[in-house]
């Protein structure tokens, strides 16, 4: 048995460094934006469309990934994407022109996205029954150290090399780190992998009995529920605002004076702060529920948008950066935990994917419109003031989530 549960934590470290990897590279894309558009004159809105055309392409193929997943296994989706988007990375070196840039990076990359954290995230789920929490809360805080170490580290790259060799180096570095933890650690739970007591079997509808006292929706049932339009507005909602965050705060504090590499690390301490907030409230949330987490991450992201609506400098940005991060760690924690609380995991794959569905509309909404505002208005703060009523939004859509009975506590 002590096996079998060290065996589920090997999965949740190579799903840690895939994530950490692959998000800070996605994150880092802010610092290629102003060595763009000073060689090449675009707007912000073509410029940062980009992320809107990876998150559509995103959200066209994940149903199909997280399906695929479910059914032939995670292991080769997760390796393919990994490879798909360090690809598009070295071709990005390469742009000529925005049709380049929104091939290489938004295709290739929209592409490779579903692979690198949906998917990731239920291999974990699958591993655990207990401190699932926790175990969600270690590997998503590959995001924030992505965020903390990767952009700093680009941004360093771009002012040394220029863009163009620090689009290469990001793509050989996904290829070479990421695909091989894919095929050998990142394992579906099942007879041959050791699966630990009350993980759910290998990576098949129906495949083994449900988790004693969990519910176990299939994606038609769980399309069916109330519950499940909540939780995917809210994870709509909330990367919303999160595109408008980490593609716009880089040239955000630009425009403002501050040198690139000190703006790169403002956008690292949010990446800082998610590693705590994705951990404290993976702890959290396994002893006390989900919902009151939750409420208070989307309160805390509601006062930071409020700050960033106000002028201040590096110290004052760089606090607002971390508690932001702490926050929206904790949110991004929260969905799956949610989620796999509301329908269980047999058909996981499909479903969390179909709410992921919610945050490539939202994270590329919210990257395009912010752009969009700046080219209207000059500023970001008509973005930053609808991103307070989006969470105010938030809020009450998170008090509608039912009760819905805890193994542990009965809370949710």
């Amino acid at each position: 048995m002590e096996k079998n549960v060290d065996r589920g934590w090997i999965v949740v470290a190579a799903a840690f460094w895939l994530i950490t990897v692959t998000s800070g590279s996605f994150y880092s894309y802010g610092v290629f934006f102003k060595p763009m558009l000073e060689e090449f004159g675009w707007t912000r809105q073509l410029t940062a469309g980009v992320m809107g055309v990876a998150c559509l392409i995103y959200v066209m193929v994940l149903p199909f990934a997280g399906h695929l997943a479910d059914r032939k296994g995670s292991r080769l989706v997760m390796a393919a994407s990994a490879g798909l988007l360090g690809l598009g990375y070295v071709l990005g070196a390469h742009v000529r022109s925005a049709t380049d840039l929104y091939l290489f990076v938004g295709v290739l990359g929209g592409l490779s996205y579903p692979g690198l954290l949906p998917i990731p995230v239920v291999v974990v789920m699958r591993w655990f029954e207990k401190n699932r929490g926790l175990a969600l809360g270690i590997a998503l805080a590959g995001v924030g150290a992505g965020t903390l170490v990767v952009p700093p580290l680009t941004a360093l790259l771009v002012s040394a090399y220029g863009w163009r060799a620090a689009f290469s180096v990001l793509g050989f570095v996904v290829c070479l780190t990421c695909v091989p933890p894919c095929i050998l650690f990142l394992r579906d739970p099942g007879p041959d992998a050791g699966s630990p007591p009350g993980a759910v079997g290998p990576n098949r509808f129906g495949a083994d009995p449900a988790l004693d006292g969990d519910p176990e929706f299939s994606i038609r049932e769980a399309l069916r529920a109330r519950s499940f339009w909540v939780v995917f507005s809210l994870y709509g909602i909330g990367t919303t605002v999160l595109g408008m965050i980490m593609i716009h705060i880089v040239p955000h504090l630009t425009d403002m004076g501050m040198a690139a590499t000190v703006a790169a690390n403002v956008l690292g301490a949010i990446g800082a702060g998610s590693i705590i907030g994705r951990i404290a409230a993976g702890v959290v949330s396994d002893r006390y529920g989900i919902r009151p987490v939750l409420l208070m991450c989307l309160t805390v992201k509601a006062l930071v948008l409020f700050g960033l609506t106000r002028p201040g400098g590096f110290l004052a940005s760089y606090s607002l950066a971390f508690f932001y991060g702490v926050a929206y760690g904790g949110f991004m924690v929260l969905i799956p935990a949610l989620a796999s609380r509301l329908f269980g995991l047999r058909a996981m794959g499909a479903i969390f994917a179909t709410i992921s569905i919610a945050e490539g509309i939202g994270f590329g909404l919210g990257s395009y419109l912010a752009g969009y505002v700046w080219d209207v208005t000059g500023g970001y703060r008509v973005s930053f003031l609808t991103g307070i009523l989006l969470m105010i939004l938030s809020l009450l859509l998170a008090l509608l989530v039912k009760k819905n009975l805890d193994r542990q506590n009965g809370i949710v």
